[in-house]
C-alpha cells in the first residue's frame, strides 16, 4: 500500500511540473531540479533518522525544541558561509531587506518554524511516509489558493496530479483500515 500511495504522490507531483519544466527548460532549472532532488533525499534521511532515534521515548523525553535549535545552528553555521560565498563570486547578492520585506520574512520564517516543529511529531505519532507525502499536500493547496485568489487557470494534468496526491495521502492515512477491508473480504469464511 505504502509503495502505491508513494508512487502516486510522485506521478501526481511530476504532473503537476511537467508543464512548467517544458515552458522553462533552462541549464539553470535543470541545476534547479537536480538540487530538489538531493535536497528531498536528505530530507528523507533526516526523517527516518528521526524516527528510529526518537521514536522509543516518551512523549516527554523527546526534546523536540533542543533538536529543532541544533538544526537551525547546523543551517546557520553551514548556511551564511554559502551565501557569502555566492555573493562574493556575484552568483547571488545580499541585500537589506525593505521593512514589508522584512515583516514577510519574519511572518514565513514563524510559520516555517511552526510548521517544522509540528512535523517533527507528525514522524514520531504516524511514518516518516505519511508525514513526508503530507507535506506534498502543499501544491495542490497553493493551486487551490492561487484559484481561489488569483482567479488562475490549471491546465489537466495540474487537475490530475492534485488528485493523485491527495488520493496518495488518504491512502496512507487510511492504509491500515484499507488492508483490513481488503483481507476481510478475500478471507474465507468460516462455519462453526
Amino acid at each position: 500500500m505504502q509503495c502505491t500511495a508513494v508512487t502516486l504522490s510522485m506521478a501526481g507531483v511530476f504532473l503537476i511540473s511537467y508543464e512548467d519544466f517544458l515552458q522553462t527548460r533552462t541549464n539553470i532549472r535543470m541545476l534547479g531540479d537536480f538540487l530538489a532532488v538531493i535536497s528531498a533525499m536528505v530530507y528523507a534521511l533526516y526523517a527516518v533518522l528521526l524516527k528510529v532515534r526518537l521514536s522509543d521515548r516518551e512523549d516527554d523525553e523527546v526534546p523536540m525544541a533542543k533538536l529543532s535549535g541544533a538544526i537551525g545552528t547546523v543551517v546557520l553555521v553551514t548556511a551564511w558561509p554559502l551565501g557569502l560565498f555566492l555573493d562574493l563570486i556575484s552568483f547571488e547578492q545580499i541585500q537589506n531587506p525593505s521593512n514589508s520585506v522584512a515583516a514577510f520574512i519574519t511572518l514565513n520564517a514563524s510559520f516555517s518554524m511552526a510548521a517544522q516543529y509540528l512535523w517533527s511529531y507528525a514522524v514520531l505519532y504516524t511514518t516518516p511516509t505519511l508525514a513526508a507525502v503530507g507535506m506534498s499536500l502543499s501544491i495542490p493547496m497553493a493551486q487551490l489558493s492561487d484559484k481561489l485568489l488569483k482567479d488562475t487557470s490549471f491546465q489537466y494534468p495540474y487537475a490530475v496530479g492534485a488528485m493523485l496526491v491527495v488520493s496518495a495521502f488518504l491512502i496512507l492515512s487510511l492504509e491500515k483500515k484499507l488492508e483490513g477491508m481488503v483481507r476481510r473480504a478475500f478471507e474465507p469464511t468460516r462455519e462453526r
